[in-house]
């Protein structure tokens, strides 16, 4: 695991914990406060949501990015055919998804 999405992950479901990674290994994790540390699964299925979400977000920065100077200037001519509301119908339902 990522050290900084296990860190985020922990905070995630310990909002407020202080918690550190000694020398870059994820084995060592300290608790500088009363938190209990979430479970392994717990942790697992945090960094995985973690993981869906960084990859919807990739998703929706790459369908945006589609949209340029060019394609605006067909739909608002009015030549894309509909690809920039069938552009943003993908956006929407990717950002649906977070």
């Amino acid at each position: 695991m990522k050290h900084h999405r296990l860190i985020q992950a922990i905070l995630n479901l310990r909002p407020g914990a202080e918690v550190s990674i000694a020398d870059n290994d994820s084995s060592q994790i300290t608790v500088h406060d009363d938190t209990i540390l979430p479970t392994e699964d717990e942790l697992a299925a945090e960094c995985a949501r973690l993981d869906a979400q960084q990859n919807l977000l990739a998703e929706i920065h790459r369908l945006e990015s589609e949209v340029t100077q060019r394609r605006l200037r067909e739909a608002t001519l009015g030549t894309d055919g509909g690809w920039l509301a069938n552009q943003e119908a993908l956006i929407a339902a990717e950002r649906g998804k977070l």
